[in-house]
């Protein structure tokens, strides 16, 4: 198995990872006053574990995470799940197409 959080890992990671419990959600949106009108950007989103169950509460959610792997993962999860597309870009490579002004990576989630 390789090391790092791409290929197999990912796919263990995504498999095993346990979600975040609604009153995790929800006392993030209480601390914060999240609503349908704010962006949030989950730094380190992973496969996206925060990131999906917060698209259904705000406006929208922009996922950055170093390994692609990961970011293909949460971006085929929201598709499969009915979420919104949730943005996203990878510091692995090099520019965000879909992000304006986004100088951090190429890999977009879809």
């Amino acid at each position: 198995m390789a090391t790092g959080f791409g290929g197999e890992v990912a796919a263990y990671y995504a498999r095993h990872r346990r979600g975040y419990p609604p009153g995790v959600l929800d006392a993030l949106a209480a601390a914060f006053r999240l609503g349908a009108d704010d962006t949030v950007v989950d730094l380190g989103c992973g496969t996206g574990q925060l990131s999906l169950p917060l698209a259904d509460r705000v406006g929208t959610v922009v996922g950055v995470d170093p390994e692609p792997d990961m970011l293909a993962i949460a971006g085929r999860t929201a598709l499969d799940g009915g979420s919104a597309t949730p943005r996203g870009c990878s510091a692995a490579t090099v520019t965000c197409p879909r992000c304006p002004g986004c100088s951090a990576g190429e890999e977009s989630v879809r």
